[in-house]
């Protein structure tokens, strides 16, 4: 029995579209799933006024600060530093091991699948390893992705086994996650709704999904 990790909702909202809508919309999203759903919010570049607007909505996300580093540095418990590569590392490996799973019915899991094919890994000149999308192809619905995903795996948090250990005492069979990669003015901003569940092909819904491919 292993994980897997669903994909119920994927979008990209318009660009241009302002700040509180998108924090209106997200709250909507959340009012319909579990209420120990966490959002886990893109704190890099407009993050943090947006991290304030969902606070004064009477929310409090996971902001997340993306960088080219090599270690996952947690301030606090709602704030942490996550390199690029952790993201996308882990996501590439659900997806190598068919436990990515996208909903039949959503037409962005094709648009995600295609920003996976065209993200390339690199080496700097100091050795270390960078993803990044080829030039002229967006990342968003994959950094989104990527954010939930982390978050459900464990999120990296200090004292890791103890933290794991509780998540499995107390978690319900199934943990939603809202993963949210802010955009700017060239990128939209996107929202992906996962959850992570033991693997049981019994499961009459297991049936809705298939591997991202």
């Amino acid at each position: 029995m292993s994980a897997v990790y669903r994909i119920g909702y994927l979008q990209r909202v318009p660009l241009r579209t302002p700040y509180p809508a998108i924090v209106g919309y997200v709250g909507g999203l959340l009012g319909k799933l579990p209420r120990d759903t966490e959002l886990v919010l893109d704190f890099t570049g407009v993050g943090r006024p947006v991290f304030d607007m969902f606070h004064y909505a009477g929310i409090s996300p996971v902001g997340v600060l993306i960088t080219g580093g090599a270690h996952t540095q947690w301030d606090g418990s709602q704030i942490a530093a996550v390199p690029k590569v952790t993201l996308i590392s882990h996501l590439i490996a659900l997806l190598h091991s068919g436990r990515l799973k996208c909903h039949k019915e959503l037409p962005e899991g094709r648009v995600l699948a295609e920003e996976l094919r065209n993200f390339r890994a690199s080496y700097t000149d100091a050795g270390h390893l960078t993803f990044s999308a080829r030039q002229g192809k967006h990342d968003d619905l994959l950094l989104a992705t990527g954010l939930a995903a982390w978050y459900l795996e464990g999120a990296g948090r200090p004292s890791q086994g103890v933290w794991d250990y509780y998540c499995r005492r107390d978690a319900a069979p199934e943990r939603y996650c809202v993963g949210v990669d802010l955009g700017q003015s060239a990128d939209p901003t996107a929202i992906c709704v996962m959850s992570r569940v033991e693997l049981n092909p019994a499961d009459p819904a297991e049936a809705a999904f298939e591997a991202v491919a």
